[in-house]
């Protein structure tokens, strides 16, 4: 899917012309990148992380930066809700050794 496609299903689906959905679209890119180049990691809830990371340089190749995605996954969700109530280990270590 092209962004002028994704633009058109977007603005089709929250009834606004293609525009404003075009300009909301530019500002957020905008925005990430001023992020990212911060070196700041950028968090989107239920789609995944954006963050840089840094390349070694290599014989001839100088060092570099380079933005990287990660996924969000289903892997391990409710699996805190299925060990007690969302406690840690570090509440486990603490109780472990008030209990000694």
């Amino acid at each position: 899917m092209k962004l002028k496609e994704l633009n058109e299903a977007i603005a089709t689906a929250c009834n606004v012309r293609p525009q404003v959905v075009t300009a909301v679209q530019a500002e957020t890119f905008r925005q990430l990148r001023a992020s990212l180049d911060k070196g700041e990691k950028i968090i989107i809830p239920e789609f995944g992380i954006f963050l840089i990371k840094d390349i070694a340089a290599k014989d001839d190749e100088p060092a570099k930066k380079v933005v990287r995605f990660k996924a969000k996954t289903d892997a391990g969700k409710g699996k805190r809700a299925k060990e007690g109530g969302g406690e840690g280990k570090k509440r486990e270590k603490k109780a472990a050794a008030e209990a000694e």
